[in-house]
């Protein structure tokens, strides 16, 4: 027979946080990125730019 439920379940679960984690860091990654935009286009406007 396959796999129980419960082993399957198990896998799932540990799929699932690994992929949560990872959505997590490119969440802050994109933030960083969106925060130095932020920032660069301040200094921009301001005439501060190099």
């Amino acid at each position: 027979m396959g796999d129980q439920p419960v082993t399957k379940i198990a896998v799932l679960t540990a799929a699932i946080k690994a992929l949560s984690d990872q959505m997590a860091a490119l969440t802050t990654k994109v933030d960083d990125i969106a925060n130095n935009n932020t920032i660069d286009k301040a200094l921009f406007l301001a005439g501060r730019n190099n």
